[in-house]
């Protein structure tokens, strides 16, 4: 299953999700969703809204994912138990998370971008009007993070690519806005890894 070339439009009274990848097996391939532009709207009182709600492995490339809800949770992309979702590039965007990893007992995952390639400090973009990751579990190898409150939960960056660091600086929309940088003193022979 992929889904490509569209355009998502789900205002909801109740829970809005633009889309639920769903597959009981959870093949280890991912179902991939490229240029897909989702606007996810809850506009009552409870109930939350998500862009993508994968409850199997997917991979997101060139795509802009918008999840709001007035009076709840908005989250971008919302990764449930034993799943995971790969970020390429595009732009992620919730009121609340811009992306979410289950942290329940059994957890979901993320991956940003790819590591090995040169990195990337602009794509993908993910914004959270609280924290642009929350969560359990995320790689961080390419793009930019946006947190209303923070970028990033403390503890859920599992792996950064090998001579990078954080920088994180406030903006006037953002009070963390986080990418990384090249590591200051950071050597590399062979296996071995010396800052």
């Amino acid at each position: 299953l992929s889904i490509s070339n569209a355009t998502i439009n789900i205002t909801s009274p109740n829970y809005a999700v633009g889309i639920r990848a769903s597959d009981s097996s959870k093949p280890s391939t991912p179902r991939n969703i490229s240029n897909v532009t989702i606007n996810a709207t809850n506009t009552y009182t409870s109930g939350n809204a998500y862009g993508i709600y994968a409850a199997t492995n997917i991979a997101v490339s060139g795509s802009n994912i918008l999840a709001s809800a007035e009076n709840a949770i908005g989250t971008g992309i919302f990764v449930t138990s034993n799943t995971r979702a790969t970020v390429i590039d595009g732009k992620v965007q919730g009121g609340t998370y811009g992306i979410n990893t289950d942290s329940g007992s059994n957890k979901g995952y993320a991956t940003l971008g790819t590591n090995g390639d040169a990195v990337s400090t602009s794509a993908p973009e993910i914004i959270g009007g609280e924290y642009a990751l929350y969560g359990y579990s995320v790689n961080f190898y390419d793009g930019v993070l946006r947190g209303g409150q923070k970028a990033y939960q403390d503890g859920i960056i599992a792996a950064i690519p090998d001579g990078t660091t954080y920088h994180v600086e406030s903006s006037v929309d953002y009070d963390e806005n986080c990418w990384l940088v090249d590591a200051e003193n950071y050597l590399q022979i062979g296996e071995t890894q010396y800052n």
